[in-house]
């Protein structure tokens, strides 16, 4: 066999372990290889490929057929045909088809890969992704109720030295506009600018102000 046909039956080999879905595709893979090597018989294809005898004869004559349906081997039979697929594209496909096919997965497929390999950070991952699917809705609320009970004593002792925070820049902003105005440096659009921000400031201190019964007017 040649290199070129190599190549397309690699491709070939890849394309059945991802599914009955890409079976056209690898097809045109084993049709190209019998093209640019025409002593490969199916029965040899079927070898490389690790597949039940008459396999790639079926699904060339399907495609050549140009028909929809696909007679496929028996549910047990295919699973078992797959496996070896899945085995024999694993070992033996050049590392940059097999990355490629494992960059085409879903992110968590990935995740649930790498942890099957061992890798203790995918592994962990996998795990809590699952216990999440696996939360009902009351567990999920109870589980949030408790982080915000957790929290929001966090919150409201920090919200001490941000609202310090916050005063203090608007001390400076204070000085700098006083200071503008002194030296007569601002302009009409400049005034409309500071104009802006002082709403946005204002429109949220509003919300601030209903949030703790503070009415407008208040001392």
């Amino acid at each position: 066999m040649n290199t070129e046909a190599q190549a397309h039956l690699a491709q070939a080999q890849t394309l059945v372990a991802r599914g009955e879905e890409f079976y056209r595709q690898a097809a045109d893979e084993i049709i190209a290889a019998k093209r640019v090597d025409p002593t490969l018989t199916f029965r040899a294809i079927d070898q490389v490929l690790g597949a039940y005898d008459g396999f790639t004869g079926n699904i060339v004559r399907w495609r050549e057929s140009n028909t929809k349906n696909l007679r496929l081997p028996h549910s047990g039979q295919y699973d078992r045909v797959k496996a070896s697929l899945t085995r024999s594209t694993l070992r033996d496909a050049p590392m940059e088809e097999v990355e490629r096919v494992i960059d085409e997965l879903p992110r968590e497929r990935q995740q649930q890969i790498a942890a099957a390999a061992g890798h203790s950070y995918h592994k962990a991952r996998v795990e809590f992704n699952e216990r999440e699917r696996n939360l009902t809705p009351a567990e999920r609320s109870e589980r949030e109720a408790a982080g915000e009970a957790l929290m929001q004593p966090v919150r409201q002792a920090t919200a001490g030295f941000a609202t310090l925070g916050i005063i203090g820049h608007l001390e400076q902003a204070h000085e700098e506009i006083h200071e503008l105005v002194a030296d007569n440096s601002l302009n009409r659009q400049l005034v409309r600018q500071i104009d802006r921000a002082l709403e946005a400031i204002q429109a949220e201190m509003h919300v601030a102000r209903a949030l703790v019964g503070i009415e407008t007017g208040d001392e």
